[in-house]
C-alpha cells in the first residue's frame, strides 16, 4: 500500500529561536521511503539528527520572524497484522538497553500512579493477552471525543475523566503497561492520507508499541 503525506507550519517567531522538527517520515523494515521533500525557508543550513532510538531523524533549524516548514512524503507499507495474544513478553533483566527507559514512569504516563489498579483489574493474564486485555478496558471505558483534551493532559487526567482522543488513549495504554513490567512507548504515526496544517500547538494521533517483540497496538475506535 502507498501512502502520501504531508504537513504544512507555519508560524511567527516572536523571537529568534532554534526548532526541532519531528514531521518527517521514517523508514523501517515495514514501511519504505520511496521519496521525500522538506522545505524550510530559513537561510542558515538544516541540521539533521537520527530519531529516537535511531528510529526516522530530526531536523534543527533556527528561525526567525515569519517560519514555514512543509514536508512530503511518499511510502510503501507492507505491514501484516499479527495476533498478539500468545505471544510472550521479554523477561525484564534480559531487555536491551535502549528498551529500559520505557518502564519508567513519565510526565504524561504516570505508571506508578497504576500499579494497583492494574493488579486488581487484569489479575494472573500476562503477555499478549493482557496487552489486549488494556486495550479491550480502553475501548470500553474511555470515550472518543474529540476537543476533550489539549497538550498538557496525561494517562491520569483521561483516566479519571473517561474520554480523550487517540494520543490520550495511548497514554493510558502506555502507562496501564509499565505498570505491569511491559516497556511501552507510544508514536506519531501519519496514518493514511493524513494532512497536518497548523499554526498553533494541535492534538496528536499516537499509537503505542509494546515490548512484546515492540507490536504496535493502534487505540482508535473502530469506524461507524
Amino acid at each position: 500500500m502507498r501512502l502520501q503525506v504531508e504537513a504544512l507550519l507555519n508560524y511567527r517567531m516572536l523571537a529568534p529561536a532554534d526548532i526541532l522538527l519531528a514531521i518527517e517520515a521514517a523508514p523501517t523494515a515495514e514501511q519504505r521511503l520511496i521519496e521525500d521533500r522538506l522545505t524550510v525557508n530559513v537561510a542558515e543550513p538544516l541540521q539533521t539528527v537520527p530519531g529516537d532510538d535511531g528510529v526516522g531523524r530530526r531536523t534543527w533549524v533556527h528561525a526567525e520572524g515569519d517560519f514555514r516548514a512543509e514536508y512530503r512524503g511518499l511510502l510503501a507499507v507492507e505491514r501484516q497484522a499479527v495476533p498478539i495474544d500468545g505471544l510472550s513478553v521479554t523477561p525484564r533483566r534480559a531487555l536491551p538497553a535502549h528498551v529500559i527507559p520505557y518502564l519508567w514512569p513519565s510526565r504524561f504516563c504516570q505508571s506508578d500512579r497504576f500499579t494497583s489498579f492494574v493488579a486488581r483489574e487484569f489479575g494472573p493474564l500476562e503477555g499478549g493477552a493482557l496487552v489486549s486485555a488494556m486495550a479491550a478496558w480502553i475501548a470500553e471505558h474511555i470515550d472518543y471525543r474529540s476537543g476533550a483534551s489539549n497538550q498538557m493532559t496525561s494517562a491520569v487526567d483521561t483516566f479519571v475523566a473517561r474520554e480523550g482522543v487517540c494520543r490520550d488513549f495511548a497514554h493510558v495504554m502506555a502507562a496501564f503497561s509499565r505498570a505491569a513490567g511491559i516497556p511501552r512507548a507510544w508514536s506519531l504515526p501519519m496514518p493514511g492520507s493524513w494532512t497536518l496544517r497548523t499554526s498553533t500547538p494541535s492534538s496528536t494521533y499516537g499509537w503505542t508499541d509494546a515490548g512484546i517483540w515492540w507490536m504496535q497496538a493502534d487505540l482508535r475506535p473502530p469506524k461507524a
